[in-house]
């Protein structure tokens, strides 16, 4: 299990390295790698959002 405040900064961490890598390494295969990279971060901070939404939800 990882600590509470790495896992909360991790999706924002995924989408730091993602444009700081597509921006600075100029590289077809490090470009798809952060397009992935950022997909993955957006992915899990809907999730996280949608999921936070309906227990808001649940409990009121």
């Amino acid at each position: 299990m990882l600590p509470k405040f790495l896992y909360e900064i991790l999706p924002y961490m995924y989408l730091t390295v993602s444009l700081g890598g597509g921006l600075v390494i100029n590289s077809m295969l490090v470009f798809i790698a952060s397009v992935l990279l950022m997909a993955t971060g957006i992915l899990v901070l809907t999730m996280r959002i949608t999921h936070r939404r309906e227990i808001r939800r649940l409990n009121h």
